[in-house]
């Protein structure tokens, strides 16, 4: 994404900041020149550790050996990335529809219609992650999709579901009209239905597919961010409505008004 000054260089003095916050309020921030910044809950801390270790030694050695291999170029390709954080690791079989790029981070990945691998059930192969990417995986609605994920995944396993924010849903028209589309709390509503215990909602901006940030609606993540926001764009000079996007990030709305989520569930 490029920006023209001066709010290039404003959102590139905020991408500073950001990469001097840690922890202390339940937030970890990655940044740096090589890969995508986010912002995620702290419980996340270690697992982007091991992808920053994971992507220097595949740096150092062109052979991958028996884990995903994450292409380091010049121009690296980080889609999916977020997937690798949110997962245990990068050897555990995966089942992705929509999202063939996370081959760049997983080492066992299928494809195929999900609702079909359901109804396949119980002979039907067990995944420790499915994705959706955009898609519901040949299900009619996010609740069966959700359901038919739960169906086929793993004790503890995950499942992540990329979406349109209905609240938003005039601004994506050129999304694919197959992609999850919900509110916030729909998303969150159909996990829990289909038995998913802990459910969690991010925000990824400016899209899905290659996403600069991925920010979990958690009050002390989300927060966080949208104040750099509001400063970075009152820093452009550019900014309409500072005074309601001032309420909005403190009020916590201001991610539940972002177009894009990707909705993050354990089994």
């Amino acid at each position: 994404m490029r920006l023209h000054a001066p709010a290039g260089r404003a959102l590139s003095r905020m991408r500073r900041r950001l990469a001097l916050c840690r922890s202390d309020s339940g937030v970890f921030i990655l940044s740096s020149a090589s890969t995508p910044t986010g912002i995620l809950p702290a419980r996340f801390a270690r697992r982007i550790h091991r992808v920053h270790v994971e992507m220097k030694a595949t740096s150092a050695s062109s052979a991958s050996s028996g884990t995903a291999n994450a292409r380091l170029t010049d121009e690296p390709d980080h889609r999916g990335l977020f997937y690798r954080i949110v997962a245990a690791g990068p050897d555990l079989p995966v089942l992705a529809i929509g999202a063939p790029f996370v081959r760049n981070w997983f080492s066992h990945v299928e494809t195929g219609d999900l609702r079909a691998l359901w109804r396949r059930l119980p002979t039907a192969p067990r995944f420790a992650m499915v994705i959706l990417h955009s898609t519901l995986g040949g299900c009619v609605s996010i609740a069966e999709a959700l359901l038919a994920a739960h169906a086929v995944l793993e004790p503890g396993g995950i499942v992540a579901l990329a979406g349109v924010n209905r609240l938003r849903a005039a601004m994506t028209r050129n999304m694919d009209t197959t992609a999850p589309c919900a509110t916030p709390w729909g998303f969150r509503r159909a996990a829990t239905q289909a038995g998913f215990e802990q459910v969690d909602l991010y925000v990824a901006q400016p899209d899905l597919d290659e996403p600069a940030y991925v920010i979990s609606t958690a009050p002390a993540s989300s927060r966080a961010f949208f104040r750099h926001e509001v400063v970075a764009r009152k820093a452009s000079g550019r900014d309409r409505f500072p005074v309601a996007r001032t309420v909005l990030a403190e009020l916590n709305l201001a991610p539940y008004l972002q177009p894009f989520f990707v909705m993050v569930g354990k089994k």
